[in-house]
């Protein structure tokens, strides 16, 4: 269904008038419950009140004639039901729990025949069966927070103690039932928290200490939950009480108190350097004023305030480099050896004779290219072989501070608000750059700073007993920023006079990137400045507005939820230029050496952006919902739910942002370019002259094909369905029904069922990346010149890559349902088994329609001219931009929305909430995730993705085991007699072990194949011929099948070489997994009793506390020659590929890291 963005426009206004009759996403939860007399009869008009056993606020509701109650919404904490009736004993409900969004139907309450002033206590119980809904769910408690095993103090790292949830780390890591990293929601309090640039990262980042809980939601969400096709995760922010509350903390790492890693020890290296430390401290409790009657009572207003700090000494890794020595820089290269150890010819350009000597004048030397030379440190590693002269390994500090504050205002019993605010304040000074700054000498450092903050503002309301309001407001903000500390890099400190073709561009003025990488160097000195500085931000605003109403057996819900975000981010571009030194026998300038044509300041090429940009990204949510909770029978709930989604086509409000459509190409107006004649040169087929070869391939200036396909922000029309405004059509409104049923069929046994539709709003990098498409920017190639010279040069265009986006726009859709049975067991134990799948549909993708055909290299009309009498082996073939089909471009990457998988398993989770001083969960999954494409980014086969393309997701891991456990370990002191004294007490009681144990399947991945003589496109065209189209290893047996040792982790004998004419298809996209995890992180803690509530905590955290070796990755890629033999085995077993040949070991997972903390509570 198609709608218009002015009539979307009308509805968002009408929505949000209409917002206080409706409801949606949120953290609070509810009571509900039967009142009945011991013949099983109900009890209406019974009086029950509930009570905040934190803050003091009571509720009451007066049963109807079904003895039913419901208390929402409700802040999550811990509460006491009081339950009255005329003829009958009060009735108290000792501690009713009630976590983030949780759903709580109480057991029957049955009430005694007697006086009112007589009271029956009902014991709480640490088991509460879920007899409401179908939602896959698990609850975090604070508790677990704060003991379990967590060394990065990233709360996110919890989250694998949950079944269906595969764990590599970060918000981007989690892969939830079948569904990709970028699908979550992950909410603070209830407002987005999630950076809309990659969908994988989080604008703050919580601590610890100041979380209170939060809910992971995987698979059978209700209606009132949206915005994301994955995980729902919400996390809730500590809150102020009736008493003071309180801890300081610190935690601390140092590289001393932990073991060496495997490659270190394999390789003959020191433990890396690591040095953190995590001060902190919160305080929460009533807002008291001395000497008034302001909250007298403590049960009106409260506060929380924490502060975290964090200081850290990140290692980086050791880097080889090869610079300048002191005698290349006075222009004698008499010593020189290139990157194969040999002495290196230094030719006069103007004679094309060796300099004499290798020594060249100091009157030949460019200004500009000597200070290029001066400009890299002089070499640190003397005596070191012909790969690297200079070594540098320098630790970057990473300071973090973080503020959260939270205040809570119970106005009346029925009127409840709360504001919360969280600052974080993060500034690395990275050594060696970050991102599109980034380089591999310790020159200066880059500033990248991170900087958050989030805000949101809750109002509950009881209009009265059965119908209740909630009104969320929230702001979240995150930006990213690069840019150097000071003037190092500045063009005008080093007295650079040449002049760059676009001057304008660079706005700081930066030197620009001196290549040097044509292979003649080892491991040459690089920058990498591309859109320096980089700029980067995001505001997000949503409103939510809640309601529910009780109408008898009917739970009701309705909801809206508007999510408004604005993302600015600069463009990966090359505005202050890249300049290639390389050696160039066709360039006239050439010396035959990189340093050397830099020194005389002769560049093989130049090439520039002309233009900086900012795209301006901006797009609306808009999802509404209705629900019905139905208790058909006191053992039947069905939840029937619908939900609208109309999610907006991110958008360039600047309109610098195009797009490639291949429909739009039109190819009589296709670029003419330049041929390659008989004789080796270029031909322009325009005016019939010969230009170098060098210019082979690029465009002849005809004014045609700059833009041919491409259609800008700037066309955009709605009533023209061509150019659309967000280079994509906009779909409309979409439906997502949802079902879930609950039958306690059993007095401790439910069964449930249920599932739904979903769609996700898609990350908006696909977006971003089309913003350096012509014709906002151009980036000509300058050849074969002099510095000096350079300011006046006539450059010439190549084919760009080019980006596009699917115009159909259609939106990522799952579809997830689930059967479970879930058993109440001895010992406060509760059992769940369930089955659990996901069907993803039109999930992003890339596809290139550029790609030339299979076979194209071994065509007639595709051969080299200059060398008729070659082989048709795909060595002798003519530049591949002569041959593309949409002629002018050279790749055309289109996301396309045509990515599909599918996800089953069975899982079984065990879970004891703290009873008898023990907190314990077992989550087992067995499972398979099988699609097309693991993210948004892979590129699929050109002709036959799905049979080339399916198989295991990157995320399937067949089997995944954790345990967790939060143990206070029985106190010795209490077994009496001789035990019973201060010294066993101070010693041997208080103490609690914790700890996560995590049993996993390895990774899936593919094998790569190498050819001797044959570099990646010679190899491509040799096989597939198609520059564009590897082939895979064929295979005589199962890989998997080897000795899983050190030196030979797969059987590399049934790896074959594939034949020619390949199309990709010999073998599966992944046949192999890396090896299987089996980690355990263990804590063990003291507490030191101080009196009152106050206690000193000392802990040792040991992750990988057994430190055994846990390799995780082998050499993947098999180099054969050309009769089919691998010659990169390792030497150990007779191979030429060194200690880390083929199906070797490379690399393990985590040693031991020792963790001290200690804390102060009260």
């Amino acid at each position: 269904m198609f709608v218009s963005q002015k009539r979307l426009t009308q509805l968002a206004a009408f929505a949000i008038l209409f917002a206080k009759i409706l409801s949606a996403q949120q953290t609070s939860g509810s009571i509900a419950g039967t009142v009945k007399d011991a013949q099983n009869a109900f009890v209406p008009a019974a009086k029950v009140v509930l009570t905040s056993k934190e803050q003091g606020f009571t509720r009451e509701y007066s049963t109807g004639d079904n003895g039913n109650f419901l208390f929402n919404p409700l802040p999550p904490g811990n509460y006491q039901i009081t339950i009255e009736a005329p003829g009958f004993k009060k009735l108290e409900r000792e501690t009713v729990k009630v976590f983030a969004n949780d759903r709580i139907v109480l057991p029957d309450l049955i009430m005694q025949v007697g006086a009112v002033n007589e009271t029956v206590l009902v014991e709480a119980t640490a088991v509460q069966l879920q007899t409401q809904g179908a939602d896959r769910s698990g609850v975090i408690t604070g508790k677990q927070v704060v003991d379990l095993a967590v060394g990065s103090r990233n709360l996110l790292d919890t989250v694998r103690i949950i079944p269906g949830i595969v764990y590599t780390g970060g918000l981007g890591g989690i892969q939830a039932n079948g569904n990709r990293g970028n699908q979550n929601n992950l909410t603070l309090d209830g407002v987005n928290n999630v950076d809309t640039g990659s969908n994988g990262g989080t604008h703050t980042n919580i601590n610890l200490d100041a979380v209170a809980e939060f809910r992971v939601i995987t698979n059978g969400q209700p209606a009132e939950f949206g915005r994301s096709s994955g995980a729902q995760i919400n996390l809730v922010t500590k809150s102020g009480s009736r008493d003071f509350h309180g801890t300081a903390y610190w935690f601390h790492r140092h590289e001393g108190l932990n073991a060496n890693n495997w490659r270190n020890n394999a390789d003959g290296r020191q433990r890396n350097l690591e040095r953190v430390n995590w001060l902190g401290y919160n305080v929460g409790g009533p807002i008291l004023i001395p000497g008034t009657r302001l909250n007298k009572d403590r049960n009106k207003l409260f506060f929380f305030f924490a502060q975290e700090f964090q200081r850290q000494l990140v290692p980086n890794d050791l880097r080889n480099v090869t610079v300048p020595t002191a005698l290349e820089r006075r222009g004698d290269f008499s010593q020189t050896r290139d990157a194969s150890g040999n002495a290196v010819t230094i030719r006069d350009p103007l004679s094309n004779s060796p300099f004499p000597g290798n020594i060249i004048p100091e009157n030949r030397w460019s200004t500009d290219g000597a200070k290029i030379l001066n400009f890299y440190p002089l070499p640190n590693a003397a005596g070191r072989d012909a790969a690297y002269n200079y070594q540098t390994q320098v630790s970057e500090n990473f300071p973090i501070r973080q503020e959260v504050i939270r205040g809570d205002y119970n106005i009346t019993d029925n009127w409840r608000t709360f504001v919360r605010f969280v600052k974080d304040t993060r500034q690395q000074n990275k050594p060696y750059g970050q991102w599109n700054a980034d380089y591999n000498i310790p020159y200066s450092q880059m500033n990248f700073g991170t900087p958050a903050w989030s805000f949101i503002t809750n109002t509950a309301t009881v209009i009265n007993p059965t119908l209740t309001n909630e009104f969320i407001f929230g702001i979240s903000y995150n930006k990213l920023n690069i840019d150097p500390v000071d003037d190092t890099f500045s063009r005008a400190k080093l007295g650079l006079g040449y002049r760059m073709p676009f001057p304008e561009a660079d706005k700081l003025g930066l030197i620009q990137n001196w290549r040097f990488d044509d292979g003649s160097i080892g491991n040459p000195p690089f920058t990498g400045f591309a859109g320096t500085p980089f700029l980067n931000y995001n505001r997000i605003f949503e409103w939510t507005d809640n309601m529910t109403k009780v109408l008898g057996s009917h739970t009701l819900k309705g909801g809206i939820y508007l999510h408004k975000s604005q993302k600015d981010q600069t463009a990966f571009t090359s505005v202050n230029g890249n300049v290639w030194f390389n050696r160039d026998s066709a360039n006239p300038g050439d010396t035959n050496f990189a340093f050397s044509n830099a020194l005389l300041g002769n560049y093989q090429r130049v090439q520039q952006s002309n233009v900086v940009l900012n795209g301006q990204y901006r797009n609306w949510n808009i999802e509404w919902y209705g629900q019905d909770s139905w208790r058909v029978t006191r053992n039947l709930t069905i939840d029937v739910g619908l939900r609208f989604y109309w999610i907006q086509p991110q958008y360039d409000a600047a309109q610098q942002t195009s797009s490639f459509n291949p429909a739009l190409f039109d190819p009589a107006a296709r670029a003419v370019l330049v041929q390659r004649t008989a004789s080796g040169q270029g031909l322009n087929p325009v005016t019939g002259q010969t230009t170098p070869a060098a210019l082979i391939g690029s465009i002849v200036p005809t004014g045609r094909g700059f833009v041919n396909g491409i259609y800008a922000n700037g066309m955009g029309l709605e009533s023209d369905p061509n150019y659309p405004q967000g280079l994509i059509r906009n779909r409309g409104i979409h439906y997502a029904p949802r079902l879930g049923i609950a039958y306690q069929f059993m007095p401790k046994t439910v069964l449930r069922t249920g599932g739904g539709v979903f769609y996700d709003r898609f990350q908006g990098n696909p977006v971003f990346d089309m913003l350096p498409n012509p014709p906002s920017t151009i980036s000509p190639t300058f050849y074969y010149g002099n510095l000096n010279e350079l300011g006046s040069a006539q450059g010439t265009f190549f084919p760009q890559n080019v980006r596009g986006f699917d115009i159909n726009g259609n939106v990522p859709t799952t579809f997830n349902w689930n059967v479970s049975i879930q058993r109440e067991l001895p010992s406060s134990f509760l059992l769940d088994v369930a089955y659990v799948a996901s069907r993803g549909l039109h999930n992003l993708a890339i596809t290139d329609p550029n790609r030339v055909a299979f076979g194209s290299a071994f065509l007639p009309q595709n051969q080299n001219p200059s060398n008729p009498g070659a082989p048709r082996d795909g060595n002798n073939v003519l530049p591949i931009n002569l041959y593309r089909p949409f002629q002018g471009y050279g790749e055309t990457r289109i996301t396309c929305f045509c990515a599909s998988s599918n996800y089953n398993s069975l899982q079984v989770g065990l879970t004891r909430r703290l009873s008898g001083g023990l907190t314990f969960g077992m989550a087992y999954t067995w499972s398979k995730a099988l699609g097309v494409a693991s993210g948004d980014g892979d590129t699929l086969h050109p002709t036959n993705f799905r049979s080339a393309n399916y198989s295991y997701l990157g995320f399937d891991r067949p089997h995944v085991l954790v345990f967790n456990y939060v143990y206070d370990l029985p106190r010795l002191s209490r077994l009496g007699g001789a035990l019973a004294n201060p010294v066993v007490r101070a010693v041997f009681d208080s103490w609690t072990v914790s700890g996560i144990t995590t049993l996993s399947s390895g990774e899936p991945e593919g094998v790569g194949l190498d050819i001797d003589g044959l570099g990646g496109s010679d190899r491509n065209r040799y096989f597939t011929g198609s520059e564009n189209v590897a082939p895979r290893v064929a295979l005589s047996g199962n890989p998997s099948n080897g000795p899983k040792d050190v030196y030979q982790w797969i059987d590399t004998s049934v790896f074959r070489l594939p034949q020619v004419g390949s199309q990709g298809l010999e073998s599966a996209q992944r046949i192999i997994r890396r090896p299987w995890i089996n980690n355990w992180d263990i804590n063990v803690f003291k507490d030191i009793p101080l009196g009152e509530e106050r206690r000193v905590q000392l802990r040792v955290e040991m992750y990988n506390a057994p430190n055994h070796t846990q390799f995780s990755d082998f050499n993947r890629t098999a180099r054969m020659n050309l009769n089919g033999q691998i010659t990169n085995l390792p030497s150990a077993v007779g191979g030429g590929g060194g200690r880390y040949g083929f199906g070797a070991v490379t690399a393990a997972r985590s040693p031991r890291v020792i963790q001290l903390a200690a804390k102060f509570y009260f």
